[in-house]
C-alpha cells in the first residue's frame, strides 16, 4: 500500500493529511469520494456560520401588549465578536404592524439617552435617526432603547428589526433580531382579551361550579315538583269522583234553580202590569223558594263549597250572604222563610208548592201566605234589584266551578259568563284575606276558561 497527501480544510489555513491510498483510490472508490467531499462541505458550513455569528443582534420588548396611543419599549443589545471594529451601525427597518416608532435613545435631543449618565459621545444626530453608533470596537457590545407607540388596532404578531454594520474593508452586513410578539388593542379589545383570560384560568371554573349548584337546585326543584304532581294527581283522583257527586246531586240543581228565579224575578220587574205578571211573581216566588231549599240542604249535606279554586268558594259565600241581608235578616223575615223551607223538598214542583196554600188540616196555609208577604214587597223592591246582580255572580261562578272538573273530560273548560253587573258586583266584595288584585286575576282567568 502507498501514501498519498490529501489537502484538508482546517478553518481556512491549508494542511495535509496522510490516507492510506492504493494507487488511484479515490478515482476508483465513489464511497469513499462521497464521503471526503461531504465532510469538506460540513466543514465550510460551520465555517460559515461562525463566521456569521461573530456579530449577534438581540431584541427585547417591554411587554405583550399596548392600547391605542400608549408606547412600549423595546431594546436592542449589538455585541462585536468578530475580530476587528465594525462601523455604521443602523437600524435599517422596523416591522412593527400597528406601533410606529416614538422615541430613539440613541438620538440627540431623546430626553434620555442611553448613557446612564447621558452624556454619551456617540448619539446619533437628529438628522440622522437611524444610526445607532458610529462604531463598535473588537469585544464591544452596545444596548440600545427605543419607544414603539401604539397607532392602530392590530393582533399580536413578532416585532422584527433589521440592524447592518459595516466591517474593515468589507461590505455591509445585517441581522435580523426578533423583538417578540405584541398586540396594539382599542379599550373594548383589551376588555375582551383581560374577560377571556379570566374565563379561561377563573370564569370556566366558577362557571362549572354554578352550573353543578344549579343543575342540584333544578333537579332539586324538579325532584319537588314531580312529587307535587304527584301528589295532586293522588288527591285530584280521589277528588274527582266526589266533586262529580256533588256537582250532579247539588250544584247542577241549584244552577237550574238560580237560573230560573232571576229570569222570573227579572219578567217581573221589567213589567208589573203584563197579564202575566202575577204568574211572574208566583214563578220567582217558588224558585226563589227553591234556590234557598236547595243551598241550605247543599251546605248542610256537603258542608260548604269544594271548589277547585279556593277564591271562587270565598266568593260564592260571600255573594250570599248579600244576598240574605238585602232579602231581610230580621227575625220574622227569617222565621218565615225557614218554615217554608221545612215543608218543601228539592224535588216538589211547582203545583205542589201552589197546593200548600190550600192544604187542610195543617198549618201550611199560614206558613206560605206568611213567607208570601215578606217576599211579596221584596220582588218589587229596590233590595231585589240590588241583590239579583250578586244572584247572577253566584249563579256564573258556580257554573263555571261545577263544569271545571270535566275539562279532561271535554277538552276544554268553558269561559265564566259574566254581565256587567255581576262583574263589577264581584270586583267590589271586600274578602278578608283575599286581596282584591286576587279577586280580579280570578274573573280574568275564569273568563278565558282557566
Amino acid at each position: 500500500m502507498t501514501r498519498r497527501k490529501v489537502p484538508a480544510y482546517k478553518g481556512g489555513l491549508s494542511g495535509e493529511v496522510d490516507a492510506p491510498c492504493d494507487g488511484a483510490m479515490l478515482e476508483r472508490t465513489p464511497f469513499v469520494r462521497f464521503v471526503v467531499l461531504t465532510a469538506m462541505l460540513i466543514a465550510a458550513r460551520c465555517l460559515a456560520a461562525q463566521d456569521s455569528a461573530r456579530v449577534i443582534v438581540t431584541g427585547h420588548l417591554s411587554g405583550s401588549s399596548a392600547d391605542i396611543g400608549d408606547t412600549l419599549r423595546f431594546w436592542l443589545t449589538i455585541q462585536n465578536w468578530s475580530d476587528s471594529p465594525i462601523e455604521g451601525v443602523r437600524l435599517d427597518h422596523l416591522d412593527t404592524p400597528g406601533f410606529e416608532i416614538y422615541r430613539r435613545c440613541w438620538v440627540q435631543g431623546a430626553g434620555r439617552e442611553c448613557g446612564a449618565s447621558g452624556t454619551s459621545p456617540d448619539l446619533a444626530p437628529a438628522s440622522d435617526p437611524d444610526r445607532i453608533c458610529a462604531r463598535l470596537e473588537k469585544g464591544e457590545s452596545r444596548t440600545v432603547w427605543g419607544d414603539l407607540m401604539a397607532k392602530r388596532p392590530n393582533d399580536a404578531q413578532n416585532l422584527i428589526a433589521v440592524v447592518s454594520w459595516s466591517a474593515a474593508n468589507k461590505a455591509r452586513s445585517s441581522s435580523v433580531a426578533l423583538l417578540g410578539h405584541a398586540a396594539s388593542l382599542t379599550w373594548w379589545v383589551r376588555t375582551w382579551t383581560g374577560l377571556r383570560g379570566f374565563l379561561k384560568d377563573v370564569g370556566v371554573p366558577i362557571l362549572l361550579l354554578v352550573m353543578s349548584i344549579f343543575f342540584g337546585v333544578w333537579q332539586r326543584f324538579h325532584e319537588v315538583k314531580q312529587t307535587e304532581r304527584a301528589q295532586l294527581t293522588e288527591t285530584w283522583s280521589k277528588m274527582l269522583p266526589e266533586s262529580h257527586t256533588i256537582a250532579k246531586k247539588y250544584y247542577i240543581p241549584m244552577c237550574g234553580a238560580f237560573e230560573k228565579a232571576i229570569e222570573y224575578a227579572t219578567r217581573y220587574r221589567a213589567d208589573k202590569t203584563s197579564p202575566d205578571a202575577r204568574k211572574h211573581q208566583r214563578m220567582a216566588f217558588y224558585w226563589f223558594s227553591m234556590l234557598t231549599w236547595r243551598t241550605r240542604n247543599a251546605v248542610q249535606k256537603v258542608g260548604g263549597y269544594y271548589f277547585k279554586n279556593r277564591i271562587g268558594e270565598e266568593l260564592v259565600a260571600h255573594c250570599w250572604k248579600k244576598y240574605s241581608e238585602l232579602y231581610g235578616e230580621d227575625e220574622p223575615t227569617i222565621q218565615a222563610r225557614s218554615q217554608l223551607l221545612d215543608l218543601l223538598d228539592g224535588h216538589m214542583t211547582f203545583d205542589a208548592f201552589v197546593s200548600l196554600l190550600h192544604a187542610t188540616g195543617s198549618d201550611s196555609k199560614t206558613k206560605w201566605e206568611t213567607a208570601w208577604s215578606h217576599f211579596e214587597p221584596w220582588i218589587g223592591g229596590d233590595n231585589c234589584g240590588r241583590a239579583l246582580p250578586y244572584l247572577r255572580a253566584f249563579l256564573a261562578i258556580l257554573t263555571f266551578e261545577a263544569n271545571r272538573p270535566y275539562k279532561l273530560w271535554y277538552g276544554e273548560n268553558l269561559p265564566m259568563h259574566l254581565d256587567g253587573d255581576a262583574e263589577a258586583t264581584l270586583n267590589s266584595l271586600q274578602v278578608p284575606g283575599i286581596e282584591p288584585e286576587k279577586i280580579r286575576a280570578y274573573i280574568d282567568a275564569a273568563k278565558i276558561g282557566n
